[in-house]
């Protein structure tokens, strides 16, 4: 009885730790791209009232900055990744670029969310930071893309080896079973005549 009730705690403690490590895993997946929402809302607020944007050029311009923003941010990432891993013949990604590129985004919604705004130094860095959301997304997912990566690479390589094994066990086990080689002929036997000339023929063994 015991027993029993040690082991359904057990399984249940695994249920909960499985449980968890899912919906971590779900939540880490989507908040990245809930996170470009907020610095895209105040970029929308900011050209409609600050700059007197029409209402669809600013939607078009918040949309544009945040996923610029995601995309820069992750191609950063992915290329430092790369230069990182390459081989010694491979060409190098031009980190320097993305970098540049993201850096042009990010002043971009500094200055429109922040800087534009003519409340006090508080609130103007609270607005600062609020933007900045959209670099820890795209950081986020690209270091979970480039992880789902080397997972991929890693169980490809171990299905590779696993491969391997199986057809070095195959070939040692059809070594050991195959038939012994065939009987050697015997020795060539010589032939003797009798006297008569009837041809009788005696075997002679020279074994």
């Amino acid at each position: 009885m015991i027993h029993r009730v040690v082991t359904f705690l057990e399984s249940l403690l695994k249920l909960n730790r499985a449980t968890e490590n899912l919906l971590i895993d779900v939540v880490a997946s989507y908040s990245p791209w809930v996170a470009p929402l907020v610095p895209a809302y105040m970029t929308f607020q900011n050209m409609t009232t600050r700059l007197a944007f029409p209402a669809w050029a600013s939607m078009a311009a918040a949309i544009c900055v945040e996923t610029l923003g995601l995309s820069s941010i992750q191609t950063a990432v992915s290329f430092w990744q790369w230069n990182d891993s390459k081989g010694k013949s491979d060409a190098k990604a031009p980190v320097l670029l993305a970098v540049l590129t993201g850096g042009y985004y990010l002043a971009t919604v500094l200055v429109t969310n922040a800087m534009l705004d003519d409340s006090p130094g508080v609130y103007r860095l609270a607005k600062a930071l609020l933007s900045s959301l959209s670099v820890c997304a795209g950081v986020i997912l690209a270091l979970r893309a480039g992880h789902a990566r080397r997972m991929s690479e890693a169980e490809q390589a171990r299905q590779e080896r696993k491969a391997d094994r199986a057809a070095i066990r195959a070939e040692k086990a059809a070594k050991t079973h195959a038939p012994a080689r065939e009987a050697e002929a015997p020795l060539s036997q010589p032939v003797l005549m009798s006297k008569n000339g009837n041809g009788t023929r005696k075997a002679v063994s020279t074994r």
